[in-house]
C-alpha cells in the first residue's frame, strides 16, 4: 500500500505523546481509570479479536480492592448485599466505559456492536472456626472479568476480508491524491469528498448501514448512516495520522413534510487542526446535500461553534454532545474538546 505522513508542523503537535496514536488516535483512552485501562488494552492487543467470543472470552484481571463482607446465607442464595452489589456495578459500569472508548477511538475494529461480559467472585470465611451458620461473614472477593466483543450482526465477521481490501484500496487511491498536496486541510478535504462521492444515505433502517459494512461493499449499495460515515472518516483519518474523534450526541435533524426540527441521536468527527483548535466534521449532512452533478457539499466541514447553517442556527444549537454511547449502564462521562468558535479558514 502507498503511504504517505502528513507533516506537523507546529510545537504543540510535536509535544503529542506516541502513546496517543498507538492504533489511531487515542483521545478517550487516556481518560480512563487504570482499571479501565486494563480492559481498553486486553482488546486493543488482542492478535486476533475475530475469534474472541463468549464462549472463549478474553480473561482480564482486576486492579484495586474489590472486597466485601457479607453473611454466608447471602451469598450462598445469590440475593445482593448492597456492598457487594455495589462492587459489582462499580466495575460493571468500568467495563462498559472501558470498551466505550475502545470503540470510540478504533474504528479498524467496526465489525464491533458492543460487549459481553461477566465479572467473577470468589469467597472465603473470615472466622475459619464460624463455617456452620448462614449468618457466618464472609469474604467476597472479585477474581477478574471475562469480556467478548458481539458483532453488529450474523455473518459481519465474513465480510472483513471484503471490507480490508476495499479500504486498502481506498487508501491508496487516498495516499495518491494527497501526495500533491501539502496543508492538513487540503488531505481532510480529499478524504471528506471521497467518501461523499463514495456512500449514500440509507433512509431505511439496515444494521450494514451502521458500520463499514454497508458503506464498503457493492453489496450493500455503498448506503450508510452517520455511523458509518463517522466510522470511515475517523479511520482514514488515523492511517494519515490526522487526529479526529468520533462524537456522539444528538443533532437537529429536518422533518420535510411539517418543515420542523426535531433532535435525533447522530455521530459527527471532531478534528484537531495545526493551529491547535477543534472543529466540527459532518459527513453525513455534506453528503445529504450533495446534489447530483453539482460540487461537494462543505458546509459541515471543519465548522466552529459560532458558524450558522442553511437553516440559521448556530453550530453550537445543531450539535449536542453527550460524552456518553451506552445508556444501559450509567458511568462518569468522557470530556470532550471545546470546538473553535469560528470555521477553519485555509491558509
Amino acid at each position: 500500500m502507498k503511504r504517505i505522513n502528513i507533516i506537523i508542523s507546529t510545537l504543540l503537535f510535536m509535544l503529542l505523546p506516541s502513546s496517543l496514536w498507538a492504533g489511531g488516535f487515542r483521545y478517550f483512552y487516556h481518560q480512563l481509570t487504570d482499571q479501565e485501562k486494563v480492559i481498553y488494552d486486553a482488546f486493543a492487543n488482542c492478535k486476533d479479536l475475530l475469534q474472541v467470543t463468549i464462549d472463549k472470552p478474553l480473561l482480564i484481571p482486576v486492579t484495586g480492592n474489590g472486597t466485601a463482607i457479607v453473611t454466608y446465607g447471602d451469598y450462598e442464595s445469590g440475593a445482593w448485599h448492597p456492598k457487594s452489589a455495589s462492587i459489582y456495578k462499580g466495575l460493571d459500569a468500568q467495563r462498559v466505559r472501558a470498551l466505550d472508548a475502545f470503540t470510540l477511538d478504533d474504528s479498524e475494529n467496526y465489525w464491533i456492536a458492543g460487549n459481553d461480559g461477566t465479572i467473577n467472585f470468589t469467597f472465603d470465611f473470615v472466622n475459619a472456626a464460624n463455617t456452620n451458620s448462614k449468618k457466618s461473614p464472609v469474604r467476597v472477593s472479585i477474581a477478574d472479568i471475562t469480556a467478548a466483543p458481539f458483532p453488529y450482526y450474523e455473518g459481519i465477521k465474513k465480510e472483513v476480508v471484503a471490507v480490508s481490501s476495499a479500504l486498502d484500496k481506498m487508501e491508496d487511491e487516498l495516499a495518491g491524491k494527497m501526495s500533491a498536496v501539502k496543508t492538513r486541510y487540503d488531505s481532510l478535504k480529499i478524504i471528506h469528498d471521497a467518501i461523499v462521492a463514495l456512500a449514500s444515505y440509507q433512509w431505511k433502517e439496515n444494521l450494514p448501514a451502521h458500520t463499514l459494512t454497508g458503506i464498503m461493499l457493492d453489496k450493500y449499495g455503498h448506503k450508510s448512516v452517520c455511523d458509518g460515515y463517522a466510522k470511515l472518516f475517523k479511520l482514514f483519518c488515523d492511517r494519515f495520522d490526522i487526529p479526529c474523534i468520533k462524537v456522539t450526541g444528538v443533532a437537529k435533524t429536518m422533518k420535510f413534510v411539517e418543515k420542523t426540527m426535531v433532535d435525533g441521536p447522530h455521530i459527527w468527527n471532531n478534528v484537531l487542526m495545526e493551529d491547535g483548535s477543534w472543529y466540527i466534521v459532518d459527513v453525513t449532512w455534506d453528503d445529504i446535500l450533495t446534489k447530483p452533478k453539482e460540487m461537494t457539499s462543505i458546509e459541515y466541514f471543519l465548522v466552529g461553534s459560532d458558524d450558522l447553517d442553511r437553516f440559521g442556527m448556530t453550530i453550537a444549537s445543531h450539535y449536542k454532545s453527550i460524552g456518553v454511547m451506552s445508556s444501559g449502564v450509567p458511568y462518569k462521562h468522557f470530556t470532550l474538546p471545546v470546538v473553535s468558535k469560528k470555521g477553519y479558514k485555509k491558509k
